[in-house]
C-alpha cells in the first residue's frame, strides 16, 4: 500500500502503521513534537469554597471525634439508643 510521509510528502510503500518513510524522518517528527510549546491553560481552578459539610466536620475534630462518631452520638441522644 502506497502512503505518503507526513514530513518530506514522499511516497513509500507502506506496511501496517508504518507512518514514515525512513528512520530520519521518524526522528524529525520526534524532534519537532518534542520542541512543541505547552498547551495555553484554558481555565484557572477556584478556590474551593467552605461546605456544610466541611463545618461539620471541623466541630467534631474540636471535640476529638470523627464526624461520622459525632453524628452517631447525635443520632443516639434523638433515639434514645445508648452507644
Amino acid at each position: 500500500m502506497l502512503k505518503i510521509c507526513p514530513i518530506c510528502n514522499q511516497e513509500f510503500e507502506g506496511h501496517g502503521n508504518r507512518k514514515f518513510c525512513s528512520e530520519t524522518c521518524k526522528d524529525t517528527d520526534e524532534l519537532l513534537n518534542r520542541t512543541k510549546p505547552e498547551p495555553e491553560i484554558l481555565f484557572e481552578e477556584r478556590p474551593r469554597r467552605e461546605s456544610e459539610l466541611d463545618a461539620k466536620n471541623a466541630k467534631a475534630r474540636s471535640k476529638g471525634l470523627t464526624y461520622g462518631q459525632m453524628e452517631a452520638m447525635k443520632y443516639a441522644s434523638e433515639h434514645r439508643v445508648e452507644v
